[in-house]
């Protein structure tokens, strides 16, 4: 909206005019974080750290990799394609070491789900890329599911 702005003194008299000035009609709003992780850190840069003498990159563990998969899938704009990815790429490895931890007792269905989005190639665009990770996603917390059942059944955890 334009309006006209007056300075006013006390008593109402128009002392100067400072002329027309453009106001928008709504406040400005705080753009919503595009990264906004969850706890435990997975990122590649953390896991590259040496631990106890360790030489080489660690894997995210099973609670850390769902923790990323529901992060992913609660994006609610596109990451960049480089964190796109990088995403794929764990949640790719993640799913490799979990399917034959859960391939007697899980559900076959979401095994050849999994199994589906692994053989997936990388589309182009990131778009496309980020379907093929959403799916890779979807995946990893259904198959942690089904571990957390079978780990239940046999009194372990991971």
């Amino acid at each position: 909206m334009t309006i006209h702005v007056y300075t006013v003194d006390r008593h109402g008299t128009v002392t100067s005019d400072h002329g027309t000035v453009f106001v928008p009609s709504e406040p400005p709003r705080t753009p919503k974080p595009l990264f906004d992780r969850p706890a435990p850190c997975a990122c590649p840069g953390c896991r590259a750290e040496p631990k106890n003498g360790a030489v080489g990159a660690q894997s995210p563990t099973l609670p850390a990799l769902r923790a990323e998969a529901a992060w992913f899938l609660a994006q609610e704009t596109l990451p960049r394609h480089q964190t796109v990815t990088l995403i794929g790429t764990e949640l790719a490895a993640g799913l490799v070491r979990l399917i034959p931890q859960v391939e007697q007792d899980a559900d076959p269905r979401a095994l050849a789900e999994a199994r589906r989005s692994l053989d997936t190639p990388e589309r182009p665009g990131l778009a496309g890329e980020v379907e093929r990770v959403r799916g890779l996603a979807r995946s990893v917390v259904a198959l942690g599911e089904c571990y957390d059942a079978v780990a239940g059944a046999r009194g372990t955890r991971p």
